[in-house]
């Protein structure tokens, strides 16, 4: 009795809005033929008439709440126009019936109840589906982000945590992605302010930023800070023509390839971002400072996870991967000589050769980079 007490009080303290929560929980959880959810009580609550054994008030609040929901009330065309079906609902935002069901048991999509007759239903909100389809139809996923910038899926995760773009916050785009989704338009502010930003560095030895990162090993590349420093123009640059990804054809001079790659990425803790926690092979290979031949190799023992289409690799396996290895092209990089002279001075040294990840990290950075011995 108690419990039933301050279930109504609960009830009664957020009316009518609680009221309509209750009932609407009712619905969803209902299963077939099992009308209301609540045994009927909650359709003969919404019908009730006046008596000479009820009050006029609980009549009101009963009509009050009927009307706000009645197709067949007064209110009808207004309520009407602001919901829509299942179907209509899956038909704004372009996928199927049960894939819209599921997205409203998982909570990403606002349901609203409505009456039709004597039966409860379960409704959408038209307003909130509008605001989706605008969505949907302005989004730029990371996959599509990461791909034209040239960089790593947690590259993009740093350019979000920074802000240097703006997600959609709808619960919707995760469940339905199942990764974040950015606005277009602020990915192409990006693009549009690098473009506008750039000097001539025709005067100046040059190397693409693509190139320049493969100095950064042993963690994984702080994409983030270095666009920030170029949207910033702290690093002067310039892009090249032509259909390669921008990091592949954006230049900075080679006196600046220290301070880039020197750059470190430290995620927000005022909100903190929900990183990934895996990463494709291609990430990995990036990551280590590998091509596909090494990658092959290394990763052919990776078995393909369930459901996914491509292999994917724990960042930490990678990261403890990349702390005991450095790759020839690293090494290169690092040392400012050819990929055959490095692999080459590293043989001779005999430097341990631990796997298609490259040599002994600790061992050859004392051998031949003595002045950094972690970067």
């Amino acid at each position: 009795a108690c419990e039933a007490l301050v279930q109504a009080w609960d009830l009664m303290k957020g009316w009518p809005d609680r009221f309509q929560d209750f009932a609407l929980t009712q619905v969803l959880s209902r299963g077939p033929g099992r009308g209301d959810g609540n045994r009927g009580r909650t359709v003969q609550f919404l019908k009730m008439k006046s008596q000479t054994t009820r009050s006029a008030a609980l009549v009101g609040l009963a009509a009050g709440v009927r009307e706000a929901i009645d197709l067949l009330g007064p209110n009808a065309q207004a309520i009407s126009a602001s919901t829509c079906s299942i179907k209509s609902a899956a038909s704004m935002l372009g996928l199927g019936t049960q894939e819209v069901s599921t997205l409203r048991r998982q909570q990403a999509l606002r349901s609203r109840l409505v009456l039709s007759g004597n039966r409860l239903q379960p409704v959408f909100d038209r307003a909130e589906l509008d605001q989706l389809a605008a969505g949907i139809a302005a989004r730029q996923g990371f996959a599509s982000i990461a791909s034209h910038l040239g960089i790593s899926h947690h590259g993009v995760e740093q350019l979000a945590d920074m802000k240097l773009i703006d997600l959609h916050e709808h619960p919707f785009f995760l469940e339905r992605y199942k990764m974040h989704q950015s606005t277009a338009a602020s990915f192409m502010e990006i693009v549009r302010t690098l473009t506008d930003r750039q000097t001539d560095l025709s005067r100046a030895p040059s190397i693409t930023l693509a190139q320049a990162m493969k100095s950064v090993g042993g963690r994984l590349k702080p994409w983030g800070p270095v666009i920030a420093e170029l949207l910033e123009k702290r690093i002067p640059y310039q892009i090249k023509a032509g259909s390669e990804s921008l990091v592949r054809r954006i230049c900075i001079r080679v006196t600046d390839v220290a301070n880039a790659s020197e750059l470190t990425f430290t995620p927000s803790a005022v909100r903190p971002f929900a990183f990934a926690k895996m990463m494709s092979k291609n990430d990995a290979m990036e990551a280590l400072n590998i091509g596909p031949r090494q990658g092959t190799k290394l990763f052919a023992s990776v078995e393909t996870e369930k459901g996914c289409r491509a292999k994917t690799v724990d960042i930490r396996w990678t990261l403890d991967l990349a702390g005991r290895c450095i790759s020839v092209a690293e090494l290169a990089a690092r040392r400012g000589v050819s990929a055959r002279t490095a692999y080459l001075d590293a043989v001779r040294a005999e430097m341990p050769w631990l796997c298609e990840a490259g040599f002994c990290r600790s061992a050859t950075e004392a051998r031949f980079l003595p002045q950094v011995l972690t970067r």
